[in-house]
């Protein structure tokens, strides 16, 4: 029974660890606005913003 007991608090701990992390990652992410310059990009780019994201 015991055993049982210390699985279920393991799990239990995990999934609070995991719901913790999931709260605070999207506060953790680095943005970094730049601006470029692209030769030749059509007029209808101009003045658009677009997202790269990487590891």
């Amino acid at each position: 029974m015991k055993k049982i007991k210390y699985v279920l608090l393991s799990l239990l701990g995990l999934i609070n660890a995991i719901l913790i992390w999931g709260l605070l990652e999207p506060y953790i992410i680095d943005v970094e606005p730049q601006i470029i310059a692209i030769p030749d990009l059509p007029a209808a780019w101009e003045g658009q913003k677009v997202a790269v994201i990487g590891d």
